[in-house]
């Protein structure tokens, strides 16, 4: 009976370790839905999202990747301590440059771009998604900087084709209410997606933020 409890430690501090990565997916959502809500919410202007927006953000950043690595493998020291410390290093940064990558989308569609409402919402989704895929693959990579599993990668990828396949299927983008973009969203997308990305890679480097995150590990004690 002993012989199994290495197994069922083992199984425990994973379970510890996954569900520390999933937490970063969920609130980092919602840091930037908070920073979102406290902006465009009580400004005179539309709001970038409909209710229906959500569901494919959310099912793409955080509901469907938070399921496979809540039940991946992983490895490395578990950190019991300093939870709320490490786990407000990550999302507060990530919330907000989605926050600022999402908005910007949104601003430059409607300001500059003189885009339809409908469409200046589609450029905010789209920029949602993928700097959120981003998020995914920050979480993926850990304060260690660990290199990102190949289904991971998988995965983002298949996110990837599926909200371009998604964007070519009318029923579905009436259904949710998410346009085409036409080359001038397309643009404002890529450039905001691709500066959010760049931004969060650079914070993620910033040393005082990474000492908040990694706070003293747990490590296994020697065996006897």
């Amino acid at each position: 009976a002993f012989s199994t409890v290495p197994a069922a430690v083992e199984e425990g501090r994973r379970i510890i370790r996954n569900t520390h990565r999933v937490a970063k997916l969920f609130v980092a959502k919602s840091v930037y839905a908070a920073l979102l809500l406290a902006t465009f919410g009580l400004a005179p202007i539309a709001y970038p999202f409909l209710p229906r927006h959500l569901t494919v953000t959310s099912s793409l950043t955080i509901g469907i990747p938070a399921f496979f690595l809540a039940l991946a493998s992983s490895s490395g020291p578990v950190r019991r301590e300093g939870f709320m410390r490490s786990l407000a290093a990550f999302v507060v940064p990530a919330g907000a440059v989605a926050a600022l990558a999402i908005g910007a989308a949104y601003l430059l569609a409607r300001g500059p771009g003189d885009l339809p409402l409908e469409e200046c919402r589609s450029a905010a989704v789209v920029t949602a998604t993928l700097v959120g895929l981003g998020i995914v693959v920050q979480v993926e990579r850990g304060v260690e900087r660990r290199p990102v599993r190949p289904w991971v990668w998988g995965m983002v990828a298949a996110f990837l084709v599926g909200i371009t396949v998604g964007l070519q299927i009318p029923w579905l983008r009436e259904f949710f209410a998410i346009p085409m973009p036409g080359p001038t969203g397309w643009a404002i997308i890529a450039g905001c997606s691709a500066a959010g990305i760049l931004l969060l890679l650079a914070v993620r480097r910033v040393p005082w933020l990474n000492r908040m995150e990694e706070p003293p590990a747990v490590e296994p004690a020697p065996a006897t």
